[in-house]
């Protein structure tokens, strides 16, 4: 598998990983590890990492774990148990392990942590690959909008 090449493309091709500042940083057959500095703005009310981060970069590894097997798949499940709160955390680490691998759906363990190596939560992700019609659909869907980013600029 060309690793190097689907990490470029991981990274490229999700603006919403890019706008939190998810970078996948390990990418190895059914397997992958993000990561994420944690500042105010990933607080919640409470002063911990915001649940919904976490749950991102959780889903984010699973997604990458997926296609560094070489399909592309969306997430259609997910189980997450949080198990302790993120305070004072400045880095989320995510690890993503392909548990089965499908013919349409894959199951991908994810454990969430900090920069210490304090266990935040635990999840499953379950993914089905998509077709090449998607896929193709997606393509045009992610060209449209370089160009109008290109237009914007």
């Amino acid at each position: 598998m060309e690793f190097e090449k689907i990490l470029s493309k991981r990274g490229l091709s999700n603006p919403y990983a890019r706008y939190l500042g998810i970078k996948v940083v390990e990418l190895a057959d059914g397997h992958s590890r993000v990561e994420m500095k944690t500042d105010y703005n990933s607080l919640n009310p409470f002063g911990s990492v915001h649940g919904g981060l976490m749950f991102t970069c959780a889903d984010i590894a699973a997604g990458s774990a997926v296609a560094s097997t070489g399909r592309i798949g969306c997430t259609v499940n997910c189980s997450i148990n949080y198990l302790k709160p993120g305070v004072d955390t400045t880095m989320i680490i995510a690890e993503g392990n392909i548990i089965k691998y499908g013919k349409t759906l894959q199951v991908c363990g994810v454990e969430v942590r900090d920069q210490d190596g304090k266990l935040l939560c635990e999840a499953t992700f379950t993914y089905m690959t998509l077709s090449e019609a998607a896929l193709n659909h997606a393509a045009a869907v992610a060209k449209a909008h370089e160009e109008l980013e290109r237009v914007d600029a």
